[in-house]
């Protein structure tokens, strides 16, 4: 419960619209792909809103179990071939040399993910029945049940 102390009130929860899904950009097909220029590694557009649709394009990617699931130990574990089809997949049009800029990312989002997962669903719940019983309706609950094995280890 929120408190506010200046007035002695509880506060609303404010709500908020949860994660992006980028649905117009999943259904893209090849030909209503955009364009994204790089310069010295960093990708700059052609415009700043490309740019953006892309780093949450790549977020939502991160976050999709049918891509990467949760139950590798890093980034490292995630085999090459995961990553071949994620680079094929992305609904950009991105020249070769952005390919790292796209997998840091890609990278970056993953761990971030993995790590508000953990922090949401175990940080607090003494047990494995309690974490159980927080698991996200996303992620099946024989692989949250695996994940909360090794991150007891």
């Amino acid at each position: 419960m929120d408190v506010d102390y200046a007035t002695g009130g509880i506060l609303d929860k404010e709500e908020v619209r949860g994660q992006t899904k980028c649905k117009m950009i999943h259904a893209r097909n090849f030909e209503e792909r955009q364009e994204v220029i790089f310069n010295k590694g960093q990708a700059v557009g052609l415009t700043d809103k490309i740019v953006s649709e892309l780093c949450n394009f790549i977020g939502t990617i991160a976050r999709n179990r049918r891509f990467i699931t949760l139950l590798f130990t890093g980034w490292h574990a995630v085999t090459n071939d995961i990553k071949q089809r994620i680079w094929e997949y992305v609904n950009f049009i991105i020249p070769t040399k952005g390919k790292k800029w796209v997998m840091d990312g890609l990278r970056d989002a993953w761990r971030r993910h993995t790590r508000n997962i953990k922090k949401t669903h175990f940080d607090g719940y003494p047990t494995i029945e309690d974490m159980l019983k927080q698991r996200p309706a996303e992620i099946p609950k024989v692989q949250f049940h695996q994940l909360i094995e090794y991150g007891r280890d």
